[in-house]
């Protein structure tokens, strides 16, 4: 549940906020972005003091946040996110809270490939609302919780580990291209799906052999074309390659999973591809950003 919160929360909440905007000045800034800032502290409870993380009974908890993805996604049928709203501001901060505790109760429930299949599937809720998918990790921390998600077998692969944090860095800077290039329309959905059914198909014993067989450095020189060569027509193709690539690449990870390094190295990289594509009327950056173009 842990790739649930990171690619659903974590990664909707800065498509959302990319789409509709944020008051760096008001206090539902801080609202917003509490989950994130006190992302440290069940991390370390769960380390040094783990009865009283485990004093936090996540059944209630997931309910919570269930309830309040629910009221979220009732509000965005009504009208588009206005994130200098309190309310949701609250409710996004509530789902990402309740999320991320029941995620690091159990890390390793549900890490195969139906994880990946399903984070795929949801994306393409955004057909519904371009931010529908950031309800996706409460819906799944709910399940998990009350173990309808049942803790998959797996063999990670014998090759050396890359680093956390410069390959989810390395997948932030892909993965948000999709989402600048639509922003509000949901064009994006498709590839964001065949971003998951790539990393599911990587969980198949043929694809996790030969996966296992590529240098890690031939991986980053797929993630970085793939970020060049980003072509909306075929987004399909694209994101079943990037999920191939990001399959092999979490299979290789240190297990527990580090889970600050992957969240802070995929935050930074999805603000600084927000950032550098807001930028893009620059001539010569357009052209290393953007192939062909």
């Amino acid at each position: 549940m842990i790739a649930a919160w990171l690619f659903l929360y974590l990664g909707g909440l800065v498509h959302g906020l990319a789409i509709y905007g944020l008051d760096f000045q008001g206090p539902r800034f801080w609202v917003l972005v509490l989950p994130v800032a006190l992302l440290p502290v069940p991390v370390l409870l769960k380390r040094h003091r783990p009865r009283l993380f485990d004093a936090v009974p996540i059944r209630p908890l997931a309910l919570a946040g269930l309830a309040a993805a629910l009221l979220f996604m009732r509000g965005l049928n009504l009208d588009h996110w206005s994130t200098p709203d309190l309310v949701p501001s609250a409710l996004v901060a509530l789902m990402g809270a309740a999320s991320l505790w029941v995620a690091l109760k159990d890390p390793m429930r549900e890490d195969g490939a139906l994880i990946w299949l399903r984070i795929g599937l949801w994306q393409l809720t955004g057909f519904l609302h371009p931010v529908m998918p950031l309800a996706g990790a409460s819906v799944f921390a709910f399940l998990g919780a009350f173990g309808q998600l049942h803790p998959v077998p797996f063999r990670p692969c014998r090759a050396p580990s890359p680093r956390a944090f410069p390959a989810a860095l390395a997948l932030g800077l892909v993965l948000a291209k999709p989402w600048w290039d639509y922003a509000a329309n949901p064009g994006w959905a498709p590839d964001l799906a065949a971003w998951g059914l790539g990393a599911g198909l990587t969980y198949l014993l043929p694809l996790q052999r030969l996966g296992c067989r590529v240098p890690m450095k031939a991986l980053y020189g797929a993630l970085a074309l793939l970020f060049v060569a980003y072509l909306p027509q075929w987004g399909w193709a694209w994101g079943l390659l990037l999920g191939l690539t990001w399959g092999w690449t979490w299979q290789r990870l240190e297990r527990p999973l580090p889970f600050r390094r992957l969240s802070y190295g995929l935050l930074l990289g999805f603000v600084l591809s927000f950032a550098l594509h807001a930028n893009l009327q620059i001539p010569v950056l357009r052209h290393v950003l953007w192939l062909g173009n």
